[in-house]
């Protein structure tokens, strides 16, 4: 699942949300059939923190990166969520209703063109400062052991929903990604476009208490 096929969000048009901490939750599912097992989930869950100042502007970090399939997990460590980028971000109100389009973005590269395919390509970044280009990620394969990736990835996240009580909660009405393995992996992978399952993809963001970083995985 790539890394980018995640929204960072905040609610903040119109005052729909007061200002204050946030977590945020978003679930990126991938379904697939597959012959004989019949049909197959991935899920990709990033958790961040929010925080919403009384101009309405937002500020997101994600501090969890994790991803459960048939299988298989990954995750990232605390030496990549570090290493990301902070996000700021603009949204559209009507009403309860609000919506957000991300933008396109990167990670472990900085530049335009197609996804670096190596390691060598300039625009690689060392995101996580291991001395390794790209940024770091766990590959849990069971019985064939932990796998140490470096990976890059790019996508676009455009997400709507409504206000609730303690936060916001919706769907997300565009995912796009692509990620590649630059290292780790004893063959070399082509790029990996996931097709996102729109039914089960899904957001939540509620209020926490300031500072609290309790379900941060850095």
């Amino acid at each position: 699942m790539s890394l980018t096929a995640v929204a960072l969000v905040v609610m903040t048009g119109l005052g729909a949300i007061p200002p204050g901490s946030y977590r945020l939750d978003v679930e990126v599912v991938v379904t697939a059939t597959v012959p004989v097992m019949g049909e197959q989930r991935t899920v990709t869950k990033t958790t961040s923190v929010v925080e919403i100042d009384g101009a309405g502007m937002a500020v997101a970090r994600a501090c969890r990166v994790e991803t459960r399939g048939p299988g298989f997990s990954s995750r990232m460590p605390p030496s990549s969520l570090r290493g990301l980028p902070t996000s700021r971000f603009a949204f559209v109100g009507d009403g309860a209703v609000v919506r957000a389009d991300m933008g396109a973005g990167t990670i472990g590269y900085r530049g335009d063109g197609p996804l670096p395919q190596s390691a060598k390509d300039p625009r690689v970044l060392d995101p996580d400062g291991d001395g390794l280009p790209g940024l770091q990620l766990l590959l849990d394969l069971g019985g064939l052991g932990l796998w140490t990736l470096q990976v890059v990835s790019r996508g676009h996240t455009v997400i709507e929903g409504v206000v609730t009580p303690d936060g916001a909660e919706g769907r997300l009405t565009r995912v796009e990604s692509e990620e590649q393995v630059l290292s780790g992996l004893p063959v070399k992978l082509p790029a990996r476009g996931d097709a996102i399952d729109p039914r089960l993809s899904r957001f939540t963001m509620k209020r926490v208490a300031a500072g609290d970083q309790s379900f941060c995985a850095w």
